[in-house]
Protein backbone atom coordinates (compact mmCIF):
# COMPACT_ATOMS: atom_id res chain seq x y z
CA UNK A 1 0.00 0.00 0.00
CA UNK A 2 1.00 3.79 -1.05
CA UNK A 3 1.80 5.65 2.15
CA UNK A 4 -1.04 8.51 2.36
CA UNK A 5 -0.35 11.60 4.57
CA UNK A 6 -2.63 11.82 7.18
CA UNK A 7 -3.43 13.89 10.53
CA UNK A 8 -0.75 14.60 12.82
CA UNK A 9 -2.18 13.38 16.31
CA UNK A 10 -0.38 15.64 18.11
CA UNK A 11 3.01 14.58 16.37
CA UNK A 12 5.48 17.14 15.79
CA UNK A 13 8.11 15.70 13.53
CA UNK A 14 9.80 18.73 13.13
CA UNK A 15 13.07 19.23 14.59
CA UNK A 16 14.36 20.32 17.41
CA UNK A 17 16.75 22.74 17.94
CA UNK A 18 20.53 22.00 18.05
CA UNK A 19 21.74 21.29 21.64
CA UNK A 20 25.21 22.54 22.58
CA UNK A 21 27.78 19.72 21.56
CA UNK A 22 25.16 17.53 20.20
CA UNK A 23 22.56 14.94 21.20
CA UNK A 24 24.14 13.51 24.26
CA UNK A 25 24.02 16.46 26.15
CA UNK A 26 20.31 16.16 25.98
CA UNK A 27 18.61 15.39 29.72
CA UNK A 28 17.30 12.18 28.07
CA UNK A 29 17.32 8.46 29.21
CA UNK A 30 18.38 6.99 26.02
CA UNK A 31 17.11 3.39 24.65
CA UNK A 32 18.30 1.18 21.82
CA UNK A 33 16.40 0.16 19.48
CA UNK A 34 16.15 -2.49 16.31
CA UNK A 35 14.06 0.32 14.24
CA UNK A 36 11.73 2.69 15.10
CA UNK A 37 9.08 3.53 11.96
CA UNK A 38 7.05 6.84 11.89
CA UNK A 39 4.73 6.29 8.93
CA UNK A 40 6.47 5.10 5.89
CA UNK A 41 9.50 6.02 7.15
CA UNK A 42 11.48 3.55 9.52
CA UNK A 43 15.22 3.96 10.74
CA UNK A 44 17.54 0.75 11.82
CA UNK A 45 19.08 0.69 14.79
CA UNK A 46 18.10 4.32 16.30
CA UNK A 47 17.78 5.42 19.58
CA UNK A 48 15.23 7.26 21.27
CA UNK A 49 15.51 9.59 24.28
CA UNK A 50 12.77 9.93 26.71
CA UNK A 51 13.62 13.61 27.63
CA UNK A 52 11.29 14.33 31.10
CA UNK A 53 11.91 17.79 31.48
CA UNK A 54 10.70 18.99 28.30
CA UNK A 55 7.81 15.71 27.93
CA UNK A 56 8.85 14.46 24.76
CA UNK A 57 10.49 11.87 23.14
CA UNK A 58 13.29 12.24 20.40
CA UNK A 59 14.88 9.84 17.63
CA UNK A 60 18.30 9.95 17.67
CA UNK A 61 19.43 8.91 14.23
CA UNK A 62 22.57 6.97 13.44
CA UNK A 63 25.21 8.76 11.61
CA UNK A 64 23.12 11.67 11.32
CA UNK A 65 24.61 14.77 11.55
CA UNK A 66 21.53 17.18 12.88
CA UNK A 67 19.87 16.91 15.88
CA UNK A 68 16.99 14.36 17.03
CA UNK A 69 13.62 14.50 15.93
CA UNK A 70 11.16 15.22 18.38
CA UNK A 71 8.27 12.35 17.49
CA UNK A 72 6.05 13.10 20.43
CA UNK A 73 5.33 15.76 22.91
CA UNK A 74 3.32 16.05 26.06
CA UNK A 75 3.93 12.16 26.94
CA UNK A 76 2.28 13.10 29.92
CA UNK A 77 -1.16 13.67 28.39
CA UNK A 78 -1.21 10.49 26.68
CA UNK A 79 -3.06 7.11 28.01
CA UNK A 80 -2.24 3.55 28.28
CA UNK A 81 -4.33 2.90 25.53
CA UNK A 82 -2.43 4.55 23.05
CA UNK A 83 0.43 2.50 23.53
CA UNK A 84 0.19 -1.41 21.87
CA UNK A 85 2.62 -3.95 23.28
CA UNK A 86 3.43 -6.97 21.02
CA UNK A 87 6.03 -9.14 22.33
CA UNK A 88 9.30 -6.76 21.65
CA UNK A 89 8.01 -4.35 19.60
CA UNK A 90 5.44 -1.23 20.92
CA UNK A 91 2.77 0.74 18.72
CA UNK A 92 2.31 4.13 19.83
CA UNK A 93 -1.06 5.17 18.23
CA UNK A 94 -1.20 4.35 14.70
CA UNK A 95 2.33 6.31 13.05
CA UNK A 96 4.68 4.89 15.48
CA UNK A 97 6.38 1.63 15.93
CA UNK A 98 9.05 0.41 17.91
CA UNK A 99 10.79 -2.74 17.53
CA UNK A 100 13.17 -3.05 20.55
CA UNK A 101 14.08 -6.38 20.30
CA UNK A 102 12.93 -7.87 23.24
CA UNK A 103 9.90 -7.57 25.63
CA UNK A 104 12.27 -6.55 28.88
CA UNK A 105 13.30 -3.47 27.01
CA UNK A 106 9.66 -2.91 26.12
CA UNK A 107 8.61 -2.89 29.89
CA UNK A 108 11.81 -0.23 30.66
CA UNK A 109 10.94 2.08 28.41
CA UNK A 110 7.08 1.91 29.41
CA UNK A 111 8.21 2.28 33.11
CA UNK A 112 9.91 5.76 32.22
CA UNK A 113 7.10 6.90 30.26
CA UNK A 114 4.85 6.34 33.83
Amino acid sequence: LPCAPSPPFRLSCAAQRPVSRGWARMPSEVFRTASVSFGCATWEKASLGVNSPADCLNLIVPKSRGPALELLNKLRSFDATEFRQEGGQLHINPHISIDFGGEEQVRAFLAKLA
